[in-house]
Protein backbone atom coordinates (compact mmCIF):
# COMPACT_ATOMS: atom_id res chain seq x y z
CA UNK A 1 0.00 0.00 0.00
CA UNK A 2 2.94 2.52 1.15
CA UNK A 3 6.07 1.88 -1.36
CA UNK A 4 9.18 1.92 1.13
CA UNK A 5 7.48 0.11 4.00
CA UNK A 6 9.13 -3.54 5.05
CA UNK A 7 6.66 -3.37 8.14
CA UNK A 8 3.53 -4.81 7.68
CA UNK A 9 0.41 -3.66 10.42
CA UNK A 10 -1.76 -5.98 11.94
CA UNK A 11 -5.04 -5.39 10.46
CA UNK A 12 -7.57 -6.70 13.18
CA UNK A 13 -9.95 -9.63 12.19
CA UNK A 14 -13.59 -8.35 10.42
CA UNK A 15 -15.46 -7.81 13.84
CA UNK A 16 -12.50 -6.47 15.82
CA UNK A 17 -12.58 -3.96 12.82
CA UNK A 18 -16.22 -2.77 12.77
CA UNK A 19 -15.93 -1.57 16.34
CA UNK A 20 -12.91 0.03 15.97
CA UNK A 21 -14.65 2.21 12.99
CA UNK A 22 -17.73 2.50 14.57
CA UNK A 23 -16.03 3.70 17.94
CA UNK A 24 -12.85 6.03 16.42
CA UNK A 25 -13.77 9.36 14.05
CA UNK A 26 -10.97 10.45 11.65
CA UNK A 27 -9.80 12.95 14.55
CA UNK A 28 -8.96 9.97 16.52
CA UNK A 29 -7.31 7.88 13.49
CA UNK A 30 -5.30 11.65 13.16
CA UNK A 31 -4.26 11.44 16.63
CA UNK A 32 -3.13 7.63 16.83
CA UNK A 33 -1.65 8.46 13.56
CA UNK A 34 0.31 11.62 14.92
CA UNK A 35 1.32 9.96 18.69
CA UNK A 36 0.56 6.78 18.29
CA UNK A 37 1.25 6.06 22.13
CA UNK A 38 -0.52 8.97 23.10
CA UNK A 39 -3.48 6.89 24.50
CA UNK A 40 -3.57 2.93 24.19
CA UNK A 41 -5.59 0.73 25.28
CA UNK A 42 -3.97 -2.38 27.25
CA UNK A 43 -5.20 -4.23 24.27
CA UNK A 44 -3.18 -2.64 21.90
CA UNK A 45 -0.25 -2.76 23.83
CA UNK A 46 3.15 -4.60 22.27
CA UNK A 47 3.96 -7.58 24.54
CA UNK A 48 7.36 -9.52 24.60
CA UNK A 49 6.96 -12.91 25.52
CA UNK A 50 10.37 -14.89 26.51
CA UNK A 51 9.97 -18.96 26.00
CA UNK A 52 11.47 -21.22 28.03
CA UNK A 53 13.74 -22.14 25.30
CA UNK A 54 15.01 -18.71 24.66
CA UNK A 55 12.76 -17.41 21.66
CA UNK A 56 11.58 -13.93 22.16
CA UNK A 57 7.89 -13.17 20.33
CA UNK A 58 6.93 -9.68 19.94
CA UNK A 59 3.95 -8.27 18.98
CA UNK A 60 -0.48 -7.87 19.66
CA UNK A 61 -1.28 -10.30 22.43
CA UNK A 62 -5.00 -11.37 20.36
CA UNK A 63 -5.86 -14.34 22.34
CA UNK A 64 -4.95 -15.79 25.91
CA UNK A 65 -6.32 -18.88 27.49
CA UNK A 66 -4.97 -21.90 29.62
CA UNK A 67 -3.01 -23.55 26.89
CA UNK A 68 -1.51 -21.15 24.64
CA UNK A 69 -0.95 -17.33 23.93
CA UNK A 70 -1.56 -15.86 20.71
CA UNK A 71 0.22 -13.06 19.13
CA UNK A 72 0.00 -10.77 16.18
CA UNK A 73 3.69 -9.73 15.14
CA UNK A 74 4.30 -6.73 13.12
CA UNK A 75 5.72 -8.75 10.10
CA UNK A 76 2.06 -9.60 9.57
CA UNK A 77 2.13 -13.10 10.85
CA UNK A 78 0.30 -15.06 13.75
CA UNK A 79 2.22 -17.18 15.98
CA UNK A 80 0.82 -19.20 18.92
CA UNK A 81 2.80 -19.91 21.89
CA UNK A 82 2.17 -22.96 24.05
CA UNK A 83 1.24 -21.47 27.84
CA UNK A 84 3.59 -23.29 29.24
CA UNK A 85 6.40 -22.68 27.37
CA UNK A 86 5.73 -19.05 28.62
CA UNK A 87 8.95 -17.98 30.54
CA UNK A 88 8.41 -14.27 31.19
CA UNK A 89 6.08 -11.72 29.22
CA UNK A 90 6.49 -8.05 29.67
CA UNK A 91 4.21 -4.88 28.01
CA UNK A 92 5.94 -2.41 26.61
CA UNK A 93 3.44 0.04 26.65
CA UNK A 94 3.70 1.12 22.96
CA UNK A 95 2.15 0.58 19.96
CA UNK A 96 2.85 -1.13 17.09
CA UNK A 97 2.62 1.81 14.98
CA UNK A 98 5.64 3.29 14.40
CA UNK A 99 6.59 7.11 15.86
CA UNK A 100 7.26 9.33 12.91
CA UNK A 101 4.92 7.21 10.54
CA UNK A 102 3.45 10.30 9.25
CA UNK A 103 6.39 11.96 8.42
CA UNK A 104 6.81 9.47 5.47
CA UNK A 105 3.67 9.88 4.03
CA UNK A 106 2.55 12.42 1.40
CA UNK A 107 -0.74 14.58 2.59
CA UNK A 108 -2.43 12.24 -0.72
CA UNK A 109 -0.65 9.41 0.87
CA UNK A 110 -2.32 10.16 4.89
CA UNK A 111 -5.52 10.48 3.12
CA UNK A 112 -5.77 7.46 1.75
CA UNK A 113 -4.88 5.83 4.87
CA UNK A 114 -7.40 7.30 6.83
CA UNK A 115 -9.83 6.51 3.86
CA UNK A 116 -9.07 3.02 4.14
CA UNK A 117 -9.01 2.88 7.91
CA UNK A 118 -12.48 3.90 8.16
CA UNK A 119 -13.25 1.83 5.22
CA UNK A 120 -12.18 -0.75 7.54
Amino acid sequence: MFPGFTSAMYIPNDSNAEMIRSTAGSDQWVSAILDPNKILEPKYRQSTILTEDGEVVSGLVLERNDRELVIGVSDGSVKTVPAASIADEKSAGTSLMPVGFEQKLTPQQLSELLGFLRSR
